[in-house]
């Protein structure tokens, strides 16, 4: 099977929604593994596992290897996040990462930084606001 069509096959087993992190405010992930211990950027989170980009060869990252991590989500959410997971896939510059261990609280913080990513930016809303007003006011 191709690489674009497992990828696709994953995505439609996929239980949440992944965002990337906006331009500017990167998500910290600080993680502690087997040998390893290193800080790097998120390259998308979900409820229930983060991708994570990795600037140089990472030798020690290896499938199945369990991972502590502390998640730093960035503004509107700013919350500290400790989880427990397991390394997933690893690829030249990043790996996947999903989580074993979440509390509900941080499993909602995380709901709360997707669904921002997710809503449409302030011009976009503004010009829904402007026709929908616009539409009323039409004689």
């Amino acid at each position: 099977m191709s690489t674009s069509m497992q990828d696709a096959d994953a995505k439609k087993l996929r239980k949440y929604v992944r965002v990337e992190p906006e331009e500017g405010n990167p998500i910290r992930v600080d993680i502690n593994g087997d040998g390893f211990i290193d800080v790097f950027n998120a390259t998308d989170i979900s409820q229930n596992g983060i991708g994570v980009q990795v600037p140089h060869k990472f030798a020690d990252c290896k499938t199945q290897s369990e991972v502590s991590l502390i998640i730093s989500l960035p503004p509107p959410t700013s919350h500290n996040i400790r989880v427990n997971g397991v390394i997933r896939h690893v690829d030249s510059q990043q790996f996947g990462i999903m989580f074993t261990d979440i509390t509900l609280d941080d499993q909602e913080k995380i709901r709360e930084y997707v669904h921002f990513r997710l809503r449409p930016t302030a011009p976009a809303k503004a010009k829904f606001w402007d026709r929908f007003f616009d539409w009323f006011e039409a004689d």
